[in-house]
């Protein structure tokens, strides 16, 4: 599942951004998307510290991130936590 995931993405993510993100980048989204969707089915939280949260919402990466984020919440039937939302965004910057 998580493999259709991460093709989807990608090539979401590279059409939007109209750029190309490094397989490392993907890779760490992809430990982290795991992690998280498993972290929100058992009611957990994230807890990021030093981020620049201003400068993160208004980038295109975020705008990308949330549509990614519906997608997620909608598959997997759970809710995000705008903090995972931004991290996902940090991959993607």
């Amino acid at each position: 599942m998580l493999i259709i995931i991460k093709i989807r993405l990608k090539n979401y993510t590279e059409n939007n951004l109209n750029r190309k993100v490094s397989g490392k980048a993907y890779t760490g989204l992809m430990i982290h998307i795991s992690i998280m969707i498993k972290r929100m089915q058992l009611k957990g939280e994230i807890y990021i510290f030093n981020i620049n949260y201003e400068y993160i919402q208004n980038t295109e990466e975020y705008k990308i991130s949330r549509k990614v984020v519906e997608r997620i919440e909608k598959k997997f039937i759970i809710t995000v936590s705008e903090k995972d939302m931004e991290y996902i965004v940090l991959h993607l910057i």
